[in-house]
Parts: C-alpha cells; structure tokens; sequence
C-alpha cells in the first residue's frame, strides 16, 4: 500500500494508512545510522588507530530483531582492548551524530534512499529479492520503493537527530 506524503502534507491530514509505518520508519534509521557508522568506525579503527585490516559495522538480524554489530579483527590488540576501543569510538560516534548539520544529515538520508531506489541489474538479483521476502514470509515486493520514500522524509528521518 503505496502512499504519498505530498499530498498528506498538502492535505494537513494526519492519520489513517497513508503515514508511515513505524517499523519503516526504524528500518530506515537503522539503516542510515549503519551508513554513517561503517564509514566511521574503519576511519576511525582501521586507519587512524590501525587495530586491524577488518572494520566493519553493519546491520544484523538475529532471531528477527535488528540491530548494528561492530566487528573488528585484529592481530594488534586483544579481545578488552577491542571492546575498549569499540565503546570509546561508540561514544565519539555519537558526538559525531549530534554535531552532523542538517545538511550533510539530509544528504546521507537522500544518499540511503536512492540505494533503496536501486533498479535490480539483473534477473538473478531480481529472483533474489523476491525469494528474500517470500522466505521471510512478507512478500512486501515493493518495501525498497516505500523505504526510498521514508528515508526522503524530512519528518520521519529527523526523529534520530
């Protein structure tokens, strides 16, 4: 169920089926906050504190709840070490969230919505998304077009900010 929110905007409404869900909405957040932290964290473990050829942060399910996990492998440093610098980068990522202006913030949300907007480049990848929601039980065939849409959103992405 596609909706647009230019014309609830223009409309002044403020209900029914046409806002947002909010597990779209935290799909998104999620989303842009592993966007912006995967840059982060391999700037800021990778190469500024070289604690290993592997950084990464990014988005996990498991047992159907989302969230971003942190992975850092290294041959410098041991497992506390890891988890102490992870948290100090946690802390300094989100300073790095507070300070962000508007405008890089915006870009970052355009940025995840045109990857959503993303045309499959092939009839593999097509096949594979649709398998995807089909396995999860969905079969929301149309989620990258509605998630693209939030993610553009001024209201519903600057909950995080």
């Amino acid at each position: 169920n596609e909706y647009d929110l230019q014309a609830l905007r223009r409309s002044g409404e403020s209900g029914g089926s046409e806002r947002p869900k909010e597990k779209d909405i935290q799909v998104v957040l999620l989303d842009l906050t592993q966007q912006l932290a995967s840059r982060s964290a391999f700037y800021r473990m990778r190469t500024q504190k070289q604690l290993g050829y592997i950084v990464s942060a990014f988005v996990r399910s498991t047992g159907g709840h989302r969230g971003l996990s942190v992975v850092v492998q290294s041959t410098v440093a041991d497992p506390v070490d890891l988890e102490i610098h992870i948290e100090q980068w946690l802390e300094s990522f989100r300073k790095e969230l507070d300070q962000m202006s508007d405008e890089d913030f915006d870009k970052a949300a355009n940025g995840l919505a045109s990857k959503y907007s993303l045309a499959d480049k092939s009839l593999e990848q097509s096949a594979s998304r649709f398998w995807g929601e089909i396995v999860l039980g969905s079969f929301d065939f149309e989620r990258g077009a509605r998630l693209s849409t939030v993610a553009r959103d001024r209201s519903s992405v600057n909950k995080a900010k």
